[in-house]
């Protein structure tokens, strides 16, 4: 399916810079400034962004909703990905001791674990949501 380019990337970076600016930079600041440890600051608030992938599917399906009728599954598919992770990981982190790294406070073991597993689910929900079965605009195959 054909996006805008333009579209497409200000949905991605949009919400990703929200984050940044509205929970990571803040809380380190107020670290820095009350001179507590920054790194662990900085971790807990990149893991409390982890509600960027919700946040990003909402703003994505606004694209995808000029292409296909699959658009508003988007939203679900993308939330319910990256709480399946989280728990996953979460109860990985509980059930076996060597693996505790995951739920230690601010672990960027389980901020990367989760980014990278949320990838395949929300990629296969992606190729279902673009299927051609699904389109509304007409692509160049068919």
């Amino acid at each position: 399916m054909p996006l805008p380019r333009k579209a497409w990337i200000t949905v991605n970076i949009g919400p990703a810079l929200l984050a940044w600016l509205l929970v990571i930079m803040p809380a380190v600041i107020s670290a820095q400034d009350s001179d507590q440890d920054v790194s662990a600051v900085y971790l807990l608030a990149a893991s409390q962004s982890l509600a960027l992938g919700p946040l990003l599917g909402l703003s994505q399906s606004m694209v995808l909703r000029k292409g296909t009728g699959r658009w508003a599954w988007w939203i679900g598919a993308n939330l319910a990905s990256w709480l399946i992770v989280d728990a996953v990981i979460y109860l990985l982190g509980r059930l076996a001791s060597d693996l505790d790294v995951f739920t230690s406070d601010g672990s960027l073991v389980e901020v990367y674990l989760t980014l990278i597993a949320t990838t395949p689910l929300t990629g296969r929900a992606l190729l279902w949501v673009l299927a051609p079965s699904a389109l509304t605009v007409p692509t160049a195959t068919q």
